[in-house]
């Protein structure tokens, strides 16, 4: 899913954490690391970024969470 806004990296990342937050009660940086600037240069969309995290970075840890 692409963005469809004019969001800065800086939002970008705040947008990510704070969807996250609500959807699963932590942020982007409890977590392993995931390749956040990739994400944005590719156009995603937070919720986009945050799925691609869940493969990537924390091996599915959040599929319960993210696909209820």
């Amino acid at each position: 899913m692409k963005r469809d806004d004019k969001f800065d990296y800086e939002q970008f990342e705040r947008e990510c954490n704070k969807t996250l937050t609500v959807m699963a009660g932590l942020g982007i940086h409890d977590l392993a690391d995931a390749t956040w600037r990739d994400y944005y240069e590719s156009g995603m969309s937070p919720r986009a970024a945050i799925e691609c995290a869940n493969d990537d970075a924390w091996d599915g840890d959040l599929n319960d969470i993210l696909h209820g």
